[in-house]
């Protein structure tokens, strides 16, 4: 029998260090008898602490050249990453496990095509019109699936899947930038463009997240600081394996304790 030891903290107590060393739960911070913001922080702190020393990162990038980003963006990301090695992390940079054109074509479009179909109903002759283009090219695409074409991007998803496991077999995390480009003006729809490479659809500039999302990985997003012509903010995605998502809080918590972005303005970076 598994028993599950649970305490209140985050309450004003002296006591929360102590007590993370034993309970298997934790409330922090429940009921009206909370502490301030700052015992708060504290104790969520306290209970992400785990020594790093050894967690080996792998750096994929942009999947070797396989995918545009804008100038900058990798530059500005790979240095974030020589960060990890404060805390002890071992970082080495990896080939791809996986082609990403392929990825794109086979998996990604057509099951993003297939769970546009439950748009169906804003899809009559009243709504459409309300929608974005966007969603309607999604449902567009669905029109003209096949069942046999559906099963195949879910047996192609599982081929990727597989292939993912394997990295984590030698990693502990995966790590690449948060989109292929900075942050774009309020007034461009999507970038056409990225380092003279044509988008070909309008989520085609943030194609690097992909793969963790069809995954089902664990995945918190850092920032990596600022650069680019226009110094203009790109993050850093700490993928860890599926069902790991304290594993990835917690490194989240130890990057950021090395790197102070949480209390920095763009002039520190």
């Amino acid at each position: 029998m598994k028993i599950d030891l649970n305490a209140d903290l985050g309450e004003g107590c002296a006591s929360d260090s102590a007590l993370l060393q034993l309970v298997s739960s934790a409330n922090i911070a429940c009921g009206f008898h909370a502490g301030d913001a700052v015992l708060m922080q504290q104790c969520v702190r306290e209970a992400l602490k785990k020594d790093q020393k050894g967690v080996r990162v792998a750096w994929i990038g942009d999947w070797g050249g396989a995918l545009p980003t804008e100038p900058g963006v990798m530059e500005t990301c790979r240095a974030a990453v020589e960060r990890m090695k404060d805390f002890g992390a071992v970082v080495e940079d990896i080939k791809p496990f996986y082609n990403m054109n392929e990825f794109w074509e086979t998996i990604w479009l057509p099951i993003r095509h297939y769970c546009a179909s439950s748009l169906k109903p804003w899809y009559d002759k009243c709504r459409q019109n309300l929608m974005k283009p966007e969603s309607r090219w999604e449902y567009d695409g669905s029109l003209t699936m096949s069942a046999q074409e559906v099963y195949r991007a879910f047996e192609k998803r599982t081929e990727f899947y597989h292939a993912m496991l394997r990295v984590y077999d030698d990693y502990d995390y995966i790590v690449s930038p948060t989109a292929c480009c900075f942050p774009f003006d309020k007034s461009v729809h999507w970038p056409e463009a990225i380092d003279g490479t044509p988008m070909r659809t309008y989520h085609n500039w943030m194609e690097i997240v992909t793969p963790w999302t069809m995954g089902g990985n664990a995945v918190c997003t850092v920032p990596a600081g600022f650069g680019g012509a226009n110094r203009l903010s790109i993050g850093l995605q700490l993928v860890a394996a599926p069902h790991r998502e304290f594993e990835a809080l917690q490194f989240a918590s130890a990057y950021e304790a090395v790197t102070g972005f949480v209390d920095k303005f763009p002039p520190e970076f």
